[in-house]
């Protein structure tokens, strides 16, 4: 996580970044998210590879161009795990809502 304020925790910051990415908001996810960012798919026998913290702001970009209306609901995250100003966050989700637009010409 970037730096927080000294109001927000690591924790708090984390949580904020989840509500981001539940709203496809690129630039609000973008704000929050250290440089050393990393996605990670599990498990990892899907074979879906990381990203990091720029191929995932493209890739939710994307899906915002395919998607009319993509929204995520995650339940409250299944853990968080914080060390210095670093935390890892565990969580589940779904798609509720994701109408496709037409992708080109025709």
């Amino acid at each position: 996580m970037t730096d927080t304020t000294p109001s927000h925790t690591p924790m708090d910051t984390a949580c904020t970044l989840l509500t981001a990415i539940c709203s496809s908001d690129g630039p609000a996810m973008a704000a929050l998210m250290a440089d050393n960012f990393t996605w990670c798919m599990f498990p990892v026998s899907l074979g879906v590879p990381s990203k990091n913290r720029h191929e995932y702001l493209l890739q939710t970009a994307e899906l915002g161009r395919i998607y009319t209306s993509l929204k995520l609901k995650t339940s409250p995250p299944l853990d968080m795990v914080q060390s210095g100003n670093t935390v890892v966050m565990h969580a589940a989700g779904c798609s509720i809502d994701a109408g496709r637009q037409q992708v080109g010409d025709g």
